[in-house]
Protein backbone atom coordinates (compact mmCIF):
# COMPACT_ATOMS: atom_id res chain seq x y z
CA UNK A 1 0.00 0.00 0.00
CA UNK A 2 1.46 3.26 -1.08
CA UNK A 3 1.04 6.68 0.41
CA UNK A 4 -0.59 7.63 -2.89
CA UNK A 5 -3.33 5.02 -2.31
CA UNK A 6 -3.95 6.36 1.19
CA UNK A 7 -4.18 9.86 -0.23
CA UNK A 8 -6.65 8.70 -2.90
CA UNK A 9 -8.88 7.14 -0.22
CA UNK A 10 -8.71 10.30 1.87
CA UNK A 11 -9.49 12.44 -1.19
CA UNK A 12 -12.51 10.30 -2.11
CA UNK A 13 -13.81 10.62 1.44
CA UNK A 14 -13.27 14.39 1.46
CA UNK A 15 -15.01 14.79 -1.92
CA UNK A 16 -18.05 12.70 -0.95
CA UNK A 17 -21.14 14.86 -1.45
CA UNK A 18 -23.43 12.86 0.82
CA UNK A 19 -25.36 11.46 -2.14
CA UNK A 20 -23.65 9.53 -4.92
CA UNK A 21 -21.40 6.64 -3.97
CA UNK A 22 -19.84 6.10 -7.42
CA UNK A 23 -16.49 7.61 -6.43
CA UNK A 24 -16.44 5.58 -3.22
CA UNK A 25 -17.29 2.37 -5.08
CA UNK A 26 -14.55 3.13 -7.59
CA UNK A 27 -11.95 3.62 -4.85
CA UNK A 28 -13.08 0.44 -3.09
CA UNK A 29 -12.64 -1.51 -6.34
CA UNK A 30 -9.20 -0.03 -7.05
CA UNK A 31 -7.54 -0.05 -3.64
CA UNK A 32 -7.04 -3.10 -1.47
CA UNK A 33 -7.93 -2.76 2.21
CA UNK A 34 -4.49 -2.79 3.78
CA UNK A 35 -4.13 -2.40 7.53
CA UNK A 36 -3.30 1.27 6.96
CA UNK A 37 -6.41 1.87 4.84
CA UNK A 38 -8.66 0.11 7.37
CA UNK A 39 -7.11 2.10 10.21
CA UNK A 40 -7.58 5.35 8.32
CA UNK A 41 -11.24 4.53 7.72
CA UNK A 42 -11.76 3.64 11.39
CA UNK A 43 -10.14 6.94 12.37
CA UNK A 44 -12.40 8.87 9.96
CA UNK A 45 -15.58 7.13 11.15
CA UNK A 46 -15.19 9.10 14.37
CA UNK A 47 -15.02 12.45 12.56
CA UNK A 48 -17.26 15.32 13.58
CA UNK A 49 -18.22 15.78 9.91
CA UNK A 50 -21.30 13.73 8.95
CA UNK A 51 -20.15 13.37 5.33
CA UNK A 52 -16.81 11.95 6.41
CA UNK A 53 -18.52 9.60 8.88
CA UNK A 54 -20.84 8.34 6.16
CA UNK A 55 -18.20 7.94 3.46
CA UNK A 56 -15.71 6.24 5.77
CA UNK A 57 -18.28 3.88 7.22
CA UNK A 58 -19.57 3.03 3.74
CA UNK A 59 -16.07 2.09 2.58
CA UNK A 60 -15.41 0.19 5.78
CA UNK A 61 -18.65 -1.76 5.38
CA UNK A 62 -17.75 -2.51 1.76
CA UNK A 63 -14.31 -3.82 2.67
CA UNK A 64 -15.52 -5.84 5.68
CA UNK A 65 -18.33 -7.30 3.58
CA UNK A 66 -15.73 -8.41 1.04
CA UNK A 67 -13.72 -10.23 3.70
CA UNK A 68 -11.42 -7.64 5.29
CA UNK A 69 -10.89 -8.34 8.97
CA UNK A 70 -10.68 -5.53 11.47
CA UNK A 71 -8.37 -5.74 14.44
CA UNK A 72 -9.96 -5.66 17.88
CA UNK A 73 -9.01 -2.00 18.24
CA UNK A 74 -10.45 -1.15 14.80
CA UNK A 75 -13.65 -3.04 15.65
CA UNK A 76 -14.00 -1.02 18.83
CA UNK A 77 -13.43 2.22 16.91
CA UNK A 78 -16.14 1.30 14.41
CA UNK A 79 -18.58 0.27 17.12
CA UNK A 80 -18.13 3.63 18.83
CA UNK A 81 -20.41 5.05 16.11
CA UNK A 82 -23.26 3.18 17.80
CA UNK A 83 -22.73 4.70 21.23
CA UNK A 84 -21.73 8.25 20.21
CA UNK A 85 -23.88 10.85 18.51
CA UNK A 86 -23.21 10.12 14.86
CA UNK A 87 -24.90 10.58 11.51
CA UNK A 88 -27.62 8.01 10.84
CA UNK A 89 -25.89 6.70 7.70
CA UNK A 90 -22.68 5.95 9.61
CA UNK A 91 -24.70 4.13 12.27
CA UNK A 92 -26.55 2.18 9.58
CA UNK A 93 -23.32 1.11 7.88
CA UNK A 94 -21.82 -0.13 11.14
CA UNK A 95 -25.04 -1.92 12.05
CA UNK A 96 -25.02 -3.62 8.65
CA UNK A 97 -21.49 -4.94 9.11
CA UNK A 98 -21.89 -6.10 12.72
CA UNK A 99 -22.41 -9.71 11.68
CA UNK A 100 -18.89 -9.70 10.22
CA UNK A 101 -17.32 -8.29 13.40
CA UNK A 102 -16.30 -10.01 16.61
CA UNK A 103 -18.03 -7.99 19.32
CA UNK A 104 -15.72 -7.67 22.35
CA UNK A 105 -17.33 -8.72 25.63
CA UNK A 106 -16.35 -5.47 27.31
CA UNK A 107 -18.33 -3.46 24.73
CA UNK A 108 -21.57 -5.42 25.03
CA UNK A 109 -22.74 -3.60 28.17
CA UNK A 110 -22.49 -0.28 26.30
CA UNK A 111 -23.82 -1.51 22.99
CA UNK A 112 -26.88 -3.38 24.25
CA UNK A 113 -28.73 -0.35 25.72
CA UNK A 114 -27.58 1.85 22.82
CA UNK A 115 -29.09 -0.58 20.32
CA UNK A 116 -32.30 -0.89 22.31
CA UNK A 117 -32.55 2.90 22.20
CA UNK A 118 -31.85 2.93 18.46
CA UNK A 119 -34.54 0.29 17.92
CA UNK A 120 -36.93 3.18 18.75
CA UNK A 121 -35.32 5.61 16.27
CA UNK A 122 -37.53 7.56 13.87
CA UNK A 123 -35.54 6.10 10.96
CA UNK A 124 -37.04 2.70 10.13
CA UNK A 125 -33.77 1.38 8.74
CA UNK A 126 -31.92 2.22 11.94
CA UNK A 127 -34.71 0.47 13.87
CA UNK A 128 -34.54 -2.61 11.66
CA UNK A 129 -30.78 -2.94 11.72
CA UNK A 130 -30.63 -2.23 15.46
CA UNK A 131 -32.62 -5.42 16.00
CA UNK A 132 -30.11 -7.17 13.78
CA UNK A 133 -27.28 -5.77 15.92
CA UNK A 134 -28.99 -7.02 19.07
CA UNK A 135 -29.27 -10.47 17.45
CA UNK A 136 -25.57 -10.42 16.52
CA UNK A 137 -24.65 -9.60 20.11
CA UNK A 138 -26.92 -12.38 21.36
CA UNK A 139 -25.44 -14.81 18.86
CA UNK A 140 -21.88 -14.06 19.98
CA UNK A 141 -22.78 -13.67 23.66
CA UNK A 142 -25.44 -16.34 24.47
CA UNK A 143 -26.50 -14.91 27.87
CA UNK A 144 -28.26 -12.16 25.87
CA UNK A 145 -30.38 -14.55 23.81
CA UNK A 146 -33.47 -14.58 26.03
CA UNK A 147 -33.54 -10.79 26.12
CA UNK A 148 -33.06 -10.67 22.35
CA UNK A 149 -35.91 -13.13 21.78
CA UNK A 150 -38.24 -10.94 23.85
CA UNK A 151 -37.26 -7.85 21.89
CA UNK A 152 -37.67 -9.65 18.55
CA UNK A 153 -41.11 -10.92 19.54
CA UNK A 154 -42.20 -7.40 20.45
CA UNK A 155 -40.79 -6.01 17.19
CA UNK A 156 -42.87 -8.36 15.08
CA UNK A 157 -45.79 -5.98 15.66
CA UNK A 158 -43.82 -3.01 14.31
CA UNK A 159 -45.62 -0.81 11.77
CA UNK A 160 -42.67 -0.55 9.37
CA UNK A 161 -42.48 -3.40 6.86
CA UNK A 162 -38.68 -3.06 6.75
CA UNK A 163 -38.45 -3.81 10.46
CA UNK A 164 -40.75 -6.83 10.21
CA UNK A 165 -38.75 -8.11 7.23
CA UNK A 166 -35.48 -7.73 9.13
CA UNK A 167 -36.97 -9.63 12.11
CA UNK A 168 -37.96 -12.49 9.75
CA UNK A 169 -34.43 -12.48 8.30
CA UNK A 170 -32.92 -12.60 11.80
CA UNK A 171 -35.08 -15.63 12.64
CA UNK A 172 -33.78 -17.42 9.52
CA UNK A 173 -30.13 -16.38 9.99
CA UNK A 174 -29.69 -17.25 13.66
CA UNK A 175 -30.75 -20.80 14.61
CA UNK A 176 -31.47 -19.86 18.23
CA UNK A 177 -33.86 -17.09 17.09
CA UNK A 178 -36.08 -19.30 14.91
Amino acid sequence: MSDADLQRVAAAIAEYDGKGIDSLASIAAQIDPSTAVLQGLCDHVGSQDARIQSASSWLLRRYVGAGAILSQMQTEQALTVLTDVCHWEARLHVLQMMEDLTIPSRRVEQLWPALIEQSKDVNKFIRAWSYHGLAVIADQHPPYRDRALSLLAAAEGEDAASVRARIRRIRVTFNWAG
